[in-house]
């Protein structure tokens, strides 16, 4: 099969509203998705008919919205020997299902963790208890052995933070941390005051070289790459 990787955007629905969030997930949750569960399994079943696919990424919105169903989608695909990129908000990730993610063979799960202040977190993920959910997941991840990333959003509210929050990833036993700001879409566009200016997004760079030394052997420190 000519491809080797795809991602799926499972859900148009999420359980958080990110300010930033760059495909505007979470505001149809009462409208049910066309690409519905079935129709992804049967997807993946032709993926795997058609010769199967090196790499599955799984994002939405919040791709555990779909409760068993993802791991239907998951064993066709891990049958045939695809590795994952699970990309989470972690409010899901309870023991149970962390336990059947377990399974799996991952590049990453990735969980998004924007500060490591609560307040600030929950605020721009627009859900209590978020940042809550986020940590207890991500300790749930790294204490099953499964490859720990953390993503972070950098604005101008939280860039004096990367440091603290670089060493909080480690903490956690993430293997590696996404350290990146905000593209110009989606709802990014609504809150514009968020994006980095010129001078932040030098300093930005700067402090992902000094992190990406400082933890070089112990943890992967990079930036993302934003969209013009």
């Amino acid at each position: 099969f000519p491809i080797a990787s795809l991602q799926f955007e499972l859900t148009s629905h999420c359980n958080v509203f990110c300010k930033h969030c760059y495909n505007n997930s979470g505001i149809h949750n009462d409208v049910p998705d066309l690409m519905t569960a079935e129709k992804w399994v049967a997807f993946a079943k032709y993926l795997v008919n058609q010769g199967g696919i090196f790499e599955c990424i799984l994002s939405g919105g919040e791709p555990l919205l779909l409760g068993e169903r993802i791991f239907e989608i998951m064993d066709i695909l891990h049958d045939d020997g695809t590795c994952f990129m699970l990309l989470t908000n972690g409010y899901l990730l309870t023991e149970k299902v962390v336990r059947n993610l377990k399974k799996y063979h991952y590049h990453w799960l990735q969980i998004s963790i924007d500060s490591v202040r609560e307040e600030y977190h929950d605020s721009f993920r627009m859900r209590r208890e978020s940042w809550k959910k986020a940590v207890e997941g991500a300790k749930k991840v790294s204490e099953n052995g499964i490859p720990l990333k953390i993503a972070h959003c950098v604005t101008p509210y939280n860039l004096q933070d990367i440091d603290e929050m670089c060493a909080f990833a480690y903490s956690l036993g993430a293997g590696c941390i996404t350290v990146g700001e905000l593209c110009l879409s989606g709802r990014t566009a609504l809150n514009q005051e968020m994006l980095l200016s010129p001078v932040q997004r030098k300093f930005l760079y700067q402090k992902v070289q000094e992190n990406y030394n400082k933890y070089q052997g112990k943890m992967r420190v990079k930036c993302s790459n934003g969209i013009r």
